[in-house]
């Protein structure tokens, strides 16, 4: 019997970086599904329009990313348990015509840091951002890693405050401090510190030589450095912690296991990790 073709996509603001569409119709093709997948960028405030009419359209699912990680969740019917503890919906399932909202970055940070998990218990951790990303994270780091101390910085207090107050039920015996991210105290911050994970922008296109931490910041070898971003591979971020002998983890990873995840809920099956992984360090290689 015929596959039935599904209609999956990435909502954000812009989309035009993402590879999510290389990454899920690499997948397709490898399983030999007739399903299809594109970029839609939706600006802010045309979200709750386009959402309608994407699904009157007949959508199955979507990938949602920046800025709407958390105003999408205002616009579905339902939403997974992590995703409520997040606050973040990235993953939309459509099942009977109800929209459900899922969080599968969890499962992506959670791959990348569960080979670190015995030697992360009790630590110091610092997470630069506040937004979609870094709830994720900050859920991961609490829920299973269960480190001694968070640090989290961020350009300005009140979105500091904020952030550590959503997760003051869930810190356990984890002591959380919220930091303004100034020059004066990120060298301090970072020296105190056993792994720090950047959830922020900086460092993408068309700042490529730009860091979070600024210039000055330098890094110990037995410290473990994680930046979200997957393009490039090696951010200025993780070069200047690579030459300093810490050890580096780039969101290659934590976004093929996330995408994974997400292909699991809307198809019921496992994503052909490998084919997918090719696809990308081909594309990230600059070979078509």
């Amino acid at each position: 019997m015929a596959i039935q073709k599904m209609k999956f996509g990435i909502i954000g603001y812009p989309v035009q970086h993402s590879l999510s569409p290389i990454l899920h119709t690499t997948a397709f093709k490898a399983l030999d599904l007739p399903h299809s997948y594109e970029g839609i960028e939706v600006h802010p405030t045309n979200l709750r329009t386009k959402f309608k009419n994407l699904l009157e359209n007949g959508f199955s699912g979507f990938n949602v990313t920046i800025p709407h990680k958390q105003v999408i969740m205002r616009l579905l019917d339902e939403r997974s348990p992590e995703a409520t503890a997040i606050g973040a919906v990235n993953t939309v399932v459509v099942r009977d015509g109800a929209t459900i909202g899922h969080n599968t970055d969890v499962a992506g940070i959670l791959k990348s840091l569960l080979p670190l998990q015995d030697e992360l218990v009790g630590k110091k951790v610092m997470v630069l951002g506040t937004g979609g990303a870094a709830h994720a994270v900050m859920y991961c780091l609490l829920k299973y890693i269960h480190p001694n101390l968070v640090r989290v910085a961020s350009r300005t207090m009140g979105r500091a405050i904020n952030f550590v107050s959503e997760f003051d039920k869930m810190k356990g015996n984890t002591v959380l401090f919220k930091q303004l991210s100034t020059k004066e105290n990120m060298l301090r911050m970072v020296e105190r510190c056993d792994l720090i994970i950047n959830t922020t922008p900086v460092g993408m296109s068309p700042h490529l030589d730009q860091s979070p931490l600024g210039d000055a910041v330098r890094f110990r070898p037995d410290q473990i450095v994680m930046d979200l971003i997957y393009t490039p591979m090696e951010t200025t971020l993780l070069r200047r912690a690579r030459e300093d002998g810490a050890r580096t983890i780039n969101g290659l990873e934590t976004l093929i296991h996330q995408a994974a995840e997400a292909f699991k809920l809307w198809t019921g099956l496992e994503m052909p990790v490998r084919e997918v992984r090719e696809a990308l360090m081909r594309k990230l290689a600059g070979v078509q």
